[in-house]
């Protein structure tokens, strides 16, 4: 559907359509805890992964204009059935959604991605290890990302990051058990200070920014 033109036609007003973890890596870049710096992704952990990857203070968009699918690295070969049809996907296993499968499995209940975190933070030791495997997953898939694109810094954003401190550490203490050794310790990790509330409104006033 060219949803752009019909917009366009419709408001009589230039219009820009884009990814949500491009746009919210855009808004990092500008009003975010990323100001500054010129290389860093922006991990979204929501309903799924998305991940939104700034090169040289430009967003990565590709060939085919839908570079940067972080969550869609297979990091367990024949894991999970993921949402795209694919399998062992990061995003099956470190998103919301992942949460909850890995609860079924640790703890035997049905849970939220929320719950499990309340409990984390309560000191229940199943959700401990719930939390600590998707740690893990995450920090697995983003030393590859890492790996490959050096960024300056790993920003991570979206519901499941609200499980704070320490599941950052967490995060970053596997990414660097998994990353190539030259990388490890170069990568800040940080929360996302605009996404909970802000998130999407300034993701899509970046695109007019940046245009």
């Amino acid at each position: 559907v060219p949803l752009k033109a019909a917009l366009e036609a419709k408001l009589s007003r230039p219009v820009w359509i884009d990814n949500d973890a491009d746009v919210a890596a855009m808004a990092e870049g500008i009003w975010g805890v990323a100001q500054g710096r010129k290389n860093f992704l922006v991990v979204t952990l929501g309903t799924g992964v998305g991940t939104g990857i700034i090169v040289d203070g430009k967003l990565l968009i590709g060939g085919n204009g839908i570079a940067g699918e972080g969550g869609h690295l297979v990091i367990i070969p024949n894991g999970r059935p993921c949402g795209c049809g694919g399998k062992g996907h990061l995003e099956a296993y470190a998103s919301a959604t992942g949460i909850e499968k890995t609860a079924i499995e640790v703890i035997g209940e049905k849970l939220s991605s929320k719950e499990v975190g309340l409990r984390f933070k309560s000191g229940d030791s199943k959700a401990h290890k719930v939390i600590d495997m998707t740690a893990q997953y995450l920090g697995q898939g983003l030393a590859t990302m890492v790996s490959i694109l050096a960024p300056e810094m790993v920003v991570l954003a979206g519901g499941v990051s609200a499980i704070g401190n320490p599941f950052d550490q967490m995060v970053e203490k596997y990414m660097n058990e998994y990353v190539f050794p030259s990388f490890k310790g170069h990568t800040k990790m940080a929360f996302s200070k605009i996404s909970a509330e802000n998130g999407a409104v300034l993701g899509a006033a970046s695109l007019v920014f940046g245009n």
